[in-house]
């Protein structure tokens, strides 16, 4: 009976021997301490107070990464520090950003949790390097295939490309985030692909690219059954975005009581092409103000992703 009421077990990770000084690299201790709790099959992940430098993280099934609200994961400045062994992009001409700071793939009942911070340091990143070939701009978060998946009141900022994307997911909670990322290009706040059952809410996002955007890379897989109520969103370009891929289909959205605001591209951009198709979308008491363009749509042959197949 003690153990049915136990609490579950904490895995600070400062007693695997992160330092959390901004200047030490802190992955092995960080990675350490989420294997373990892992193994447990419960538990809490701890990041307290300080500045911990990383790179790619691989979170796992059972998991909840903590972050206490004086706490920053910074992301390395060092590529070399990134992994390859995960799951691109998914898209042919991208490989720019392929990787990312946090990785999970495959895993059930994820969290990222607390009011802290994960910072990319995007801007470090060029988009261009000297000779003139792409830079590789990691993302901040990258989940693969994942199962119940929570993200709750943290701020994520500053990523070299994406913020969060979340591949062939099913059941995504995002509740009460902040997103500031307009550190570098590309700088999209919540990419949904080819993901289902997602509850976006309470959230501010500030982007520099779309702050929430479903595309569709599968033919088997849509995305479908996406509710999105009381956000603020500000972006370069859109503010809720469908397109441009769409090969499963995009279904049964429903946006409310949100607020964009100076937005450059458009409010809503709602896009369709290769065979794809949307259904069931519904937009509700959306107030925006300093919007260019309220809401675009595009209905054609736009061969995106390398798409040959025309409607």
């Amino acid at each position: 009976a003690a153990n049915a009421t136990s609490a579950p077990p904490v895995f600070n990770v400062r007693d695997y021997g992160a330092v959390g000084d901004g200047v030490a690299l802190d992955t092995a201790a960080f990675q350490s301490a989420i294997d373990a709790c892992n193994k447990a099959a419960e538990g809490m992940v701890l990041v307290p107070r300080g500045q911990y430098v990383v790179g790619t993280l691989f979170l796992k099934s059972h998991v909840e990464l903590r972050l206490a609200s004086s706490a920053v994961i910074l992301g390395s400045k060092d590529l070399s520090r990134y992994a390859t062994n995960i799951a691109r992009c998914g898209f042919v001409n991208e490989s720019a950003v392929d990787k990312c700071l946090v990785y999970a793939e495959h895993a059930d009942h994820i969290s990222i949790t607390g009011s802290g911070t994960i910072d990319g340091q995007g801007n470090s990143f060029p988009v261009r390097l000297p000779d003139g070939k792409p830079g590789e701009r990691p993302m901040l978060i990258r989940f693969f295939q994942c199962t119940n998946v929570v993200v709750e009141a943290v701020t994520l900022r500053s990523a070299g490309a994406w913020c969060s994307h979340y591949l062939e997911c099913d059941g995504v909670r995002i509740h009460g985030i902040t997103i500031n990322n307009r550190a570098n290009g590309n700088g999209d706040g919540i990419d949904l692909m080819s993901t289902r059952n997602v509850r976006i809410s309470d959230c501010t996002l500030i982007c520099e690219d779309d702050a929430i955007c479903f595309q569709d890379m599968s033919d088997e897989r849509a995305v479908e059954n996406i509710v999105i109520d009381n956000c603020i969103m500000s972006t370069r370009w859109a503010a809720i975005r469908s397109g441009g891929a769409h090969r499963g289909g995009i279904r049964r959205v429903t946006a409310s009581n949100c607020v964009i605001m100076d937005t450059y591209g458009c409010g809503i951009k709602l896009q369709v092409s290769g065979n794809g198709s949307l259904e069931d979308m519904t937009f509700d008491n959306i107030v925006m103000t300093r919007v260019s363009s309220p809401i675009s749509l595009r209905l054609g042959n736009h061969h995106y992703n390398n798409e040959t197949r025309d409607t």
